[in-house]
C-alpha cells in the first residue's frame, strides 16, 4: 500500500509539470496564425474596393 502511494504521489509530481507548461510550438503556431489572418485582412483592405475607394480608406476615414 505505501508502495502505490510513493507512486501516486511522484505521478501527480510529473502531472503538475506537464500540465502547467504551455508548449512553446502550440504559442508559436498560434502567434503565426493569428499574424497570418492579420495580414490577409489587411491585403483585403487594401485590395478591396467600394464606390471606387479602398476599403481602408473607408474604415480609417482619409
Amino acid at each position: 500500500m505505501k508502495h502505490e502511494e510513493e507512486d501516486i504521489e511522484i505521478r501527480s509530481e510529473k502531472m503538475r509539470r506537464i500540465i502547467g507548461e504551455i508548449p512553446p510550438r502550440l504559442v508559436r503556431t498560434g502567434t503565426a496564425v493569428i499574424a497570418v489572418i492579420a495580414v490577409a485582412m489587411a491585403i483585403c483592405a487594401w485590395l478591396v474596393k467600394i464606390d471606387g475607394q479602398p476599403l481602408y480608406s473607408l474604415i480609417l476615414r482619409f
